[in-house]
């Protein structure tokens, strides 16, 4: 099996597995978030942006590009580690993407 392939196997199986932490919502915290593979990170930002833009949040940037925002902030804010990740990416958001301020904003009244 070429990587390609292993890759169109693995990643539905990991977005599957981040949309089932979602729904249960199982709290992932920035200390998990340091534990995850760069896949299974991928997946998770990718549903939690979906729930963002769900929620009227509009989202200029790619799921590459916030999953390094996020490793930053952790990186920068140790405090940010017991934080739970969707929380972060809504900061993350809300300081990158002036856009989204005003419907993140509604979202925390």
């Amino acid at each position: 099996m070429s990587l390609k392939d292993l890759s169109l196997v693995i990643f539905p199986i990991l977005l599957i597995s981040a949309i089932a932490c979602a729904e249960e919502n199982n709290r992932i915290t920035g200390q998990d978030w340091l534990l995850m593979s760069r896949e299974e990170k991928g997946a998770y930002i990718f549903t939690a942006m979906e729930v963002l833009k769900k929620d009227g949040v509009p989202l200029g940037k790619t799921p590459d590009q916030y999953t390094s925002l996020i490793d930053s902030d952790l990186v920068n804010n140790p405090n940010a580690l017991k934080a739970d990740v969707t929380n972060i990416l809504a900061s993350v958001v809300y300081e990158n993407d002036p856009g989204a301020r005003e419907a993140i904003d509604k979202l925390r009244k």
